[in-house]
């Protein structure tokens, strides 16, 4: 019975696949030069394939580059999940920082672990001090309507205790808006295992050089694998 699930799990798994695969070609014929956004998002909108076995197939768009993510609610490492690690929380580590703005706003160019470069807006820097050293991190936004500052960042735990690549840190906007001087918490408690930590079919941005802090925050997420 098992051995004849699995076989139907596979056979549904390549069906979904064939079919959004079709989906995704299904403007190519027609393209001439860059594909037509518009067109990509209706099929993005429409062919979410998800069936009783638990498969599901969106199409996603990375940088206007187009590909198909098939998930598996039965896959083995979504089975054999054991929970997450955290630092115990310290205060010490919820930051007020200054925010100095971009006048204007600046692109940053974004590393991923696909070996790409990703362009997002820096509105500003934060500056704080942690350890007696002065240290700022530069945020990103997501969407231009954007409520909450992204920070792609890394420190010295990440060779021991904490994800390699880096974590994610989402805070609220500086107190006056991203365009004017004010101030903004960081709260480290709040850094987080970015995708990439549990799966290698992620497309995780990766910390910009500016974004690598030499000092150790041991606070947040620690690493999911041993």
């Amino acid at each position: 019975m098992g051995e004849a699930r699995s076989r139907l799990r596979a056979s549904s798994l390549r069906r979904q696949s064939s079919a959004a695969a079709t989906a995704l070609t299904a403007w190519s014929a027609e393209r001439t030069g860059a594909p037509n956004i518009a067109t990509m998002a209706s099929l993005i909108d429409r062919n979410r394939f998800y069936d009783r076995f638990g498969v599901w197939s969106p199409v996603i768009d990375r940088d206007k580059q187009f590909a198909l993510r098939v998930k598996d609610l039965n896959a083995p490492t979504r089975a054999a999940f054991h929970g997450l690690r955290w630092y115990a929380p310290n205060p010490a580590y919820r930051v007020h920082a200054r925010w100095i703005p971009y006048n204007p706003p600046k692109m940053l160019d974004i590393p991923t672990v696909l070996g790409t470069t990703t362009h997002l807006p820096a509105p500003g820097f934060a500056e704080f001090t942690l350890e007696g050293k002065v240290l700022r991190l530069e945020p990103v936004l997501e969407d231009p309507k954007s409520t909450e500052l992204f920070f792609i960042m890394r420190d010295a735990t990440s060779k021991t205790t904490t994800y390699g690549a880096g974590r994610f840190l989402y805070t609220e906007l500086p107190d006056h808006g991203v365009n004017q001087p004010g101030e903004v918490w960081l709260d480290f408690n709040r850094l987080i295992n970015p995708p990439c930590a549990f799966t290698a079919y992620a497309t995780c941005p990766l910390p910009p050089s500016q974004n690598r802090l030499g000092v150790a925050i041991p606070a947040g997420e620690q690493r999911y694998h041993d």
